[in-house]
């Protein structure tokens, strides 16, 4: 197996100027393609956080989490949180969203942070 290491970008767009090409987007683009077993997402907190601030264990559905994913503290035009979720949860397997500590355990095969399963 391998990891691509993605990141959104603003790149040229015929006739519209410039847009930006979300990194979630990709993600679940190309996750898609290749058919991965496992997605995961490293967010600068540790797991989707609820209402207290607490991560969410799982997520199943979006309408279930919608009030608990406000906005980003930092600049996002792709969707902040809300959007990661939105876009993993179109992913015909499962993913995580964890923080930056989590990168190594779950390259190791552990679980950390928040799964994102829409079946």
């Amino acid at each position: 197996g391998f990891v691509p290491v993605l990141h959104g970008d603003v790149v040229a767009h015929a006739g519209e100027g410039v847009t930006v090409l979300s990194g979630d987007e990709l993600v679940t683009g190309l996750a898609d393609c290749l058919g991965a077993r496992r997605v995961g997402l490293c967010s600068t907190v540790p797991g989707v956080l609820d209402a207290d601030g607490e991560v969410i264990d799982a997520i199943t559905e979006f309408d279930s989490v919608a009030a608990a994913l406000g906005d980003s503290e930092s600049t996002d035009v792709s969707g902040g949180m809300a959007g990661k979720v939105r876009e993993l949860l179109g992913l015909s397997g499962t993913a995580r969203i964890f923080g930056p500590d989590a990168v190594g355990p779950f390259l190791a095969g552990d679980a950390p942070g928040t799964l994102i399963d829409s079946d």
